[in-house]
């Protein structure tokens, strides 16, 4: 049996939809896999900036055998995951899956989708790829690699967290820093909020990287 981690919205989920992916939980769980569904499973108090939450939800990601995907258009911090998940399907090909693909597959154009269907396009049809091909041309993958510059070790943001294909770019040198060493530095002002956010967080990797390139 698999050990599933699972992306969803968190704290903007209806509570229709989170009875649908409690059911979907609950069924997978009795098939025997276990299932990390971080609404449930990772703490989501105590933590003013969000590092942790991150932290604990990539160290869970990475050590799964799955990664299943609740695709909700408007989550923002799903994007940020997303772009883990990039990494995860790169060391792991064809372990993510799309787990509402009705939803998925009906979702308007934008860069998490383009940058999500890049990596699950093998589990539908002919037909079907092609005709998310046209809304893929929208936000072609390859651009969201504009929202960064990589010089060396060093990372540099371009873009605010507010836009989700910087979003999930960050998510990737996120997800790549648990071993790879980085430096991050902001070429876009960021304020800190008061409570916690992706803002926060780039604050915060800033602030952790400012003496040179650390995992973390």
């Amino acid at each position: 049996m698999a050990r599933i981690f699972l992306i969803c919205p968190v704290r903007k989920a209806s509570d229709e939809m989170n009875t649908h992916i409690e059911t979907y939980v609950r069924e997978l769980e009795a098939s025997g896999h276990t299932v990390h569904w971080p609404k449930r499973d990772t703490r989501q108090d105590g933590d003013p900036v969000g590092i942790r939450i991150c932290t604990d939800n990539r160290e869970e990601m990475f050590a799964a055998d799955e990664v299943h995907i609740w695709f909700d258009h408007e989550s923002r911090g799903s994007c940020f995951d997303i772009g883990m998940a990039y990494v995860f399907e790169h060391l792991r090909p064809g372990r993510v899956v799309i787990a509402n693909p009705s939803d998925f597959l009906s979702a308007p154009a934008s860069p998490q989708l383009s940058l999500l269907f890049s990596i699950v396009a093998h589990m539908f049809s002919r037909p079907v790829q092609m005709n998310m091909v046209k809304r893929w041309k929208e936000y072609p993958p390859d651009e969201l690699f504009r929202h960064t510059t990589l010089s060396d070790d060093t990372h540099t943001l371009r873009t605010v967290p507010s836009h989700t294909g910087a979003l999930c770019v960050y998510g990737m040198i996120f997800a790549v820093m648990q071993s790879v060493p980085r430096k991050i530095v902001l070429e876009v002002n960021i304020a800190s909020t008061p409570e916690k956010s992706f803002d926060n967080v780039l604050l915060w990797l800033v602030e952790h990287t400012k003496n040179g390139p650390k995992t973390v």
